[in-house]
């Protein structure tokens, strides 16, 4: 089978270098993929590791407060050999299992439950973002990309502000993180090869486990039309075959959880409000390449320049703290978006996710409103986490091609853009101080400005990283050769930089550990509700506002 990313697979043209490396890859030693999986891996690992280290917890807002509780009552039954079928704390008892969003059998929510004295939120995150980061590069590498290229994908994802921010929501990290295997499973399983349909159907198993139906969907869908592209209608037909069966494995969780659907509020619909709700606003696409523009860096319970810029909103945070994926990865992405038909159409699906995401700023909600289960999901940001995994297999494919060859303008282009954004945050910095426009709240003009100024030295600083490495591999022959890994050095280093501004360094000691322990002690069965916080808080000091919240809850 010819590579997904090779334009010779429909164009006629000669076979990217990438593609002809993958099919060396039967033949050659399985130990030359080590540094690329292990420099993914050790990437996306070291801005969560190093807050774990620091004594900090990782998981904050739903993930602290919602899921980190039900975990206890998981993994007790999990340990003793059992489903948790059943919450008997919460209003008078509700079902647990089939809320699906808590992904019970997802294999990192057994392999936490077995190997951590804890709830293990904190671990599982780390080990989602590990694997959507090594799923994007993985993605990659099946799609044709070199190593170094794979490298820049699993990089580029794995430290993008979307998956990071997801640290926040346990289900839809997990989701994210499951996806590219999706695609790649389905992808590989075009050839019909033996056990390959197995292999994708166990990746679809474990995307319907994690509980978030949506990027089960797309990466479903993703995959299967990739397969098409690649091995024809043959190839759809053995993607679809494997993703029946992976359906049907899932069928344990699947079947309670649609039973509890229909009982529930959510059957009835979404009303204009929340439909209206999270849509991703115009005014962020430069955040895209400035980290930290809408929401800073995560510790306040409400962000001004979202409040002012964001759009309809019942609460004063964006759904996604931050969805920078950096001006290296998209500088890349643009260079790719055109390298052969397959990355034609993981161009022109991003910009389809895009507009998506947008949701009523562009009229997609109005255009997608009418399909039958896409109108009962909520929020149309999410869709930043699709657009950001075909953005970095789009990356991929950008560092393959400038490794083959570039001109000399692309070196210009690249200082051009550098230099623009460095203009740009000087600009930011100098309107911010002057008087606000009419209708703008003063302190949210101020604070867009100093959060754009700031992004935009990220963006700066990166897009010069790039330049200066295409002007070495043009000039020194050593540099040439090593073009593909000094691009995903680059990567890497930006999104590391960019990681606080999606990352929340909470104080560990506020969780309760045994929630459930004073509960237990009692004769009767207590009843407990969750508390809305209302008004101003009176919080210990050295506490910041999301750290506050989850005391009080």
């Amino acid at each position: 089978m010819r590579s997904t990313l090779d334009p010779s697979s429909r164009d006629g043209d000669r076979h990217l270098a990438g593609a002809r490396e993958v099919e060396r890859a039967g033949r050659a030693p399985w130990t030359r993929e080590i540094p690329w999986i292990a420099l993914v891996v050790c990437g996306a690992m070291a801005p969560l590791v190093a807050l774990l280290a620091s004594g900090h917890a990782i998981a904050y807002f739903d993930s602290a407060r919602l899921f980190a509780p039900m975990r206890v009552l998981v993994a007790q039954a999990l340990r003793s050999g059992r489903l948790p079928l059943w919450n008997p704390y919460e209003g008078t008892g509700m079902p647990l299992f089939a809320q699906g969003i808590h992904g019970v059998l997802h294999p990192w929510s057994l392999l936490a439950a077995l190997v951590t004295a804890d709830a293990g939120v904190d671990v599982m995150i780390v080990l989602h973002v590990v694997t959507g980061a090594l799923g994007a590069g993985v993605l990659a590498r099946t799609m044709g990309a070199t190593r170094s290229a794979a490298a820049v994908a699993g990089v580029g994802y794995g430290l993008s502000g979307y998956l990071l921010s997801m640290s926040r929501v346990l289900t839809f990290l997990a989701g994210a993180g499951a996806a590219p295997w999706v695609i790649a499973g389905l992808l590989w399983a075009a050839q019909g090869r033996r056990f390959r349909i197995p292999v994708a159907a166990i990746a679809v198993t474990v995307a319907h486990l994690a509980g978030d139906p949506q990027w089960a969907v797309l990466s479903t869908a993703a995959g299967i039309l990739l397969a098409w592209h690649a091995g024809g209608w043959r190839g759809a037909g053995r993607a679809v075959v494997a993703a029946l069966a992976g359906t049907m494995l899932a069928a344990v969780q699947l079947v309670p959880a649609w039973s509890f659907y229909e009982r529930s509020a959510r059957r009835v619909g979404l009303d204009a409000p929340e439909r209206l709700q999270w849509a991703l606003s115009p005014w962020r696409l430069p955040e895209l390449v400035a980290p930290g523009f809408f929401a800073g860096r995560p510790g306040a319970l409400a962000a001004p320049v979202f409040q002012w810029l964001g759009g309809t909103s019942r609460y004063p945070l964006p759904f996604v703290y931050s969805v920078a994926v950096g001006a290296p990865v998209l500088f890349l992405a643009i260079a790719g978006s055109a390298r052969g038909r397959a990355a034609r159409i993981v161009a022109a699906a991003a910009l389809m996710l895009l507009w998506l995401a947008l949701g009523y700023h562009l009229g997609a909600s109005d255009a997608v409103g009418w399909v039958p289960v896409w109108r009962g999901l909520r929020y149309s940001e999410k869709l930043v986490g699709p657009l950001t995994l075909a953005i970095a297999v789009l990356a991929a494919a950008g560092a393959d091609s400038l490794a083959r060859g570039y001109e000399a303008r692309t070196v210009r282009v690249a200082a051009a853009c550098a230099a623009v954004a460095g203009l740009v945050s000087a600009g930011a910095l100098i309107f911010a101080r002057g008087a606000p426009p009419a209708g703008a709240p003063e302190p949210a003009w101020r604070l867009a400005g100093e959060q754009l100024s700031r992004g935009m030295v990220h963006a700066a600083l990166g897009l010069a990283g790039t330049a200066a490495v295409l002007w070495a591999a043009r000039r020194w022959d050593g540099w040439r050769s090593r073009l593909g890994s000094a691009l995903a050095g680059i990567v890497l280093i930006q999104g590391l930089a960019a990681a606080p501004f999606a990352l929340h360094a909470g104080r560990r000691e506020l969780r309760d550990p045994a929630p459930l322990a004073a509960l237990r002690a009692r004769e009767a069965v207590p009843r407990v509700i969750t508390p809305l916080e209302a008004g101003t808080l009176s919080l210990p000091a050295g506490l910041d506002e999301l750290d506050g919240s989850l005391y009080v809850q």
